[in-house]
């Protein structure tokens, strides 16, 4: 009879000492927090095309309605919400994603 491995814990659930105070989630280099998302923020791109490319965030845009029913755009230093749109260069090439699909998508990794 052959036994399962035991599975290890692939994130650190401890709550740093300079955590704000709330629900701590752990580290995970894959799945990373809005938090962790900044102008000047570099990500690496796993995908098909251009594998391992490094692109740096340059605006970050977040949205809000007015009472008016207009949608009101501003750019801030770090995400707030998870619809908020990222812009990524790198050279002279640029992309425009939201940070749902940046955090979720296992193919853009914060770079080492």
């Amino acid at each position: 009879m052959t036994t399962r491995p035991i599975l290890r814990l692939a994130v650190s659930n401890n709550h740093p000492a300079n955590a704000p105070v709330g629900r701590w989630q752990g580290h995970d280099p894959v799945f990373f927090h809005k938090s962790q998302i900044r102008i000047g923020t570099k990500l690496q791109y796993f995908g098909r095309i251009d594998h391992g490319e490094v692109w740096e965030v340059t605006e970050i845009k977040t949205y809000r309605f007015a009472k008016t029913g207009r949608v009101i755009t501003r750019k801030v230093e770090v995400v707030e919400k998870l619809s908020d749109d990222i812009v990524l260069m790198r050279g002279n090439n640029w992309r425009q994603v939201s940070f749902a699909y940046l955090s979720y998508a296992a193919v853009w990794r914060i770079a080492p």
